[in-house]
Formats: C-alpha cells, structure tokens, sequence
C-alpha cells in the first residue's frame, strides 16, 4: 500500500514546488529523492512537523519490513537446503543471529564520512531493477513452462480453498516474462555510469565491483541451469532436457481434487 503514495507524491511536490518557486526545478533520484527532496518540499506545507514525523516514520517502517522479508527469505531458503543442520537444536537462532551481525557490520560502512558513496555503489548495482527484474523473469518462466502455470494455479487452489480469476495464469505466461524483460533490456540500453550529486563519477574499478555485485547473483541462474542440463540423465539433447525440466516436486493430486470437491 505504501508503494502508490511513495510513487504519487514526487509528481505532487514537483507541481507544488512548481507553483511556489520561478526557478528551475531539481529532479532528485535515490537517496537526495528522500532525505532532500521531500523534506524541502513537506517544509513548504501546513502542519510541517507532524507530515514531517509521518513520513520519517513510514521510512523507518519501509526499512524495517524490507529487511524482515528479505533476511528471513535467505534463511528460509538455506534452511531448507539443509534441514538437518541448520534445524538441529539451536543452529537456526545461531545461523540468523550470524547473517544479521553480518548485514549490520556491512551497514556500518554506509553511515562513515564515505558512506554515502558505497551506499550508492550497492543501491546502483546490487539491489538494482536489473537484478530484481532478471530473477522475476526466471521465476515467472519457471513457474509458466517448467513447473506449468496450470499444476502452479491448482497448487494455490488446493491451499487456500478457492480458486483464483484465471488472469494471474496468462501473466505468468505471456505478460510477466514479456514486460520484465522488456524492463530489462530497455535499462541495459539506456544504462549510464554512476554518478554522486551529479558531478563525481565513479571510477572504474568501483564500477567493476558494482558489475560484479550485480553480475554474480544473475550469473547463478543460467549456470546453474547449464550444470543441471550436462548432469541430467539422457543421451540426447531432448532426453537430457526433458530430464533437466522435469518437476522434482510432484503434485498433490488428492489435494487438488478435495480441493474442487469443496468449490
């Protein structure tokens, strides 16, 4: 939900700064967009302090809620990976009480004198729309082709009791992989170098280790795709890949008829 008046109020204060001021107007992106633009524009409205603590406050519970998601995520994932490890005892407390010291020190480096501009560098690159839109490609043609967007669809159905409006299947088929990639394709094309307050431009080797960031997650899918498609059993091309395709969770299908018996 905060998402729609996070992306809105930029165009209103635009606008508002527009009527009120006869100069040129500063268009900020990133960090200036938050901790610059909006307090400079909230500073010009009625009540400023109060909107002010409002949406310092709904900033604070953004990050907050990102970070849950996204630590609990990673741990999750590895914790499925190996269960009977990291779910011994307890090795899982242990194992998030590691990765979030670990995400703290590296977050250290973004409150220094520099930390703006390794702040920027990770912003850029690492947590970047190419990255995201890169795994929601992936994941949307998994889910479509591999697994089958029909066996995913009775899956959702056979959970939560009622079936959903069919919409959601054409999109993870034709409309999710289309527009992402298309996303992505049209950021590579318009991609420029980093810049800090528009005037200092990162050098290369901070630009390489941006790449680099941004490069090592994405590489990940493709390859391991490859490793899983040459360790697949078969001696053609088309045994080998309808091997590597092949679901390895089977579906449920008890589940999925009590799920039409109830509807």
């Amino acid at each position: 939900m905060a998402c729609m008046p996070m992306g809105l109020h930029p165009f209103e204060f635009l606008f508002m700064h527009h009527m009120k001021s006869s100069g040129p107007m500063d268009i900020w992106e990133g960090p200036g967009l938050v901790f610059i633009a909006y307090p400079k524009a909230i500073s010009q409205m009625e009540w400023a302090p109060v909107w002010s603590v409002l949406f310092f406050f709904m900033i604070i519970l953004m990050g907050l809620d990102s970070q849950f998601v996204g630590v609990e995520g990673f741990i999750t994932a590895l914790v499925d990976l190996f269960p009977s490890t990291l779910r011994r005892g307890s090795n899982r407390e242990i194992f998030i009480a590691i990765v979030s010291c670990g995400s703290f020190f590296v977050g250290l480096l973004m409150v220094t004198n520099g930390g703006m501009y390794v702040f920027q560098l990770f912003d850029y690159y690492a947590a970047s729309g190419m990255v995201l839109l890169w795994f929601c490609f992936f994941e949307s043609v998994a889910i479509g082709y591999v697994y089958g967007a029909s066996c995913f669809y009775e899956d959702i159905t056979a959970m939560i009791g009622y079936r959903l409006y069919p919409w959601l299947k054409y999109c993870w088929i034709f409309f999710t992989p289309l527009v992402t990639m298309g996303i992505l394709i049209f950021s590579i094309a318009s991609y420029t170098p980093l810049t800090y307050n528009r005037t200092y431009v990162y050098p290369i080797w901070a630009q390489a280790i941006g790449w680099t960031m941004a490069l090592v997650p994405m590489l990940i899918i493709p390859g391991y795709f490859c490793w899983h498609f040459i360790a697949s059993p078969g001696e053609t091309l088309y045994q080998k890949w309808s091997a590597a395709i092949e679901p390895i969770v089977k579906r449920n299908i008890a589940a999925s008829k009590t799920a039409d018996e109830r509807l």
